[in-house]
């Protein structure tokens, strides 16, 4: 609406007028609020194409029809081995009812660090790399989607602890 535009641009003046630290965290916000991530849950999922490990190049919208967790990560993320720990054992309970992806975001880390770490794990989860991010920009991990057997995002999740762990669970039970 036009009152807020005004109001923003006025906050935007009194800022730049004032200091030039508050103008960045308004910047910030500002973008930060205007992002729009790819996922969102009750839509279908976006076209995604990542490439694996062998530069093949996956088309996530392909393999709809079975449901399907994604689960984007970096190296430096603490929190991240617990939840590919989760993800391996279900998808070992619930074998072919179940696709999981892990989706690595790192920008600067080697192919093989990666390959390294999931070894190190004991995972053989398929992996793909969002090198660019495309599809991960900006957000906090681990990043899982959880997709029904419709292509429908089910639950967007960010972070890991006992109640997304609950609630990644309560979802693969719910879409399975």
């Amino acid at each position: 609406s036009s009152s807020k535009q005004a109001t923003t641009k006025e906050l935007v003046m009194h800022c730049l007028r004032n200091s030039k630290q508050t103008t960045l965290l308004l910047v910030i916000l500002f973008l930060w609020a205007n992002t729009v991530f790819a996922f969102e849950p009750n839509k279908t999922i976006p076209t995604v194409s990542l490439r694996n490990a062998d530069q093949k190049l996956v088309r996530l919208n392909e393999k709809i029809g079975k449901p399907m967790v994604l689960m984007a990560f970096n190296l430096a993320c603490v929190y991240c081995d617990p939840e590919i720990k989760l993800l391996m054992e279900e998808k070992k309970n619930l074998g072919e009812d179940l696709q999981v992806f892990l989706i690595n975001a790192d920008v600067i880390s080697k192919k093989e660090k990666v390959l390294d770490k999931l070894k190190k794990l004991e995972c053989d989860l398929p992996i793909l790399f969002d090198k660019n991010q495309d599809y991960t920009e900006g957000v906090a991990f681990p990043y899982t989607i959880i997709i029904d057997s419709k292509g429908i995002v089910k639950e967007v999740l960010t972070g890991f602890s006992e109640t997304t762990k609950a609630k990644i669970l309560k979802t693969i039970k719910e879409i399975k």
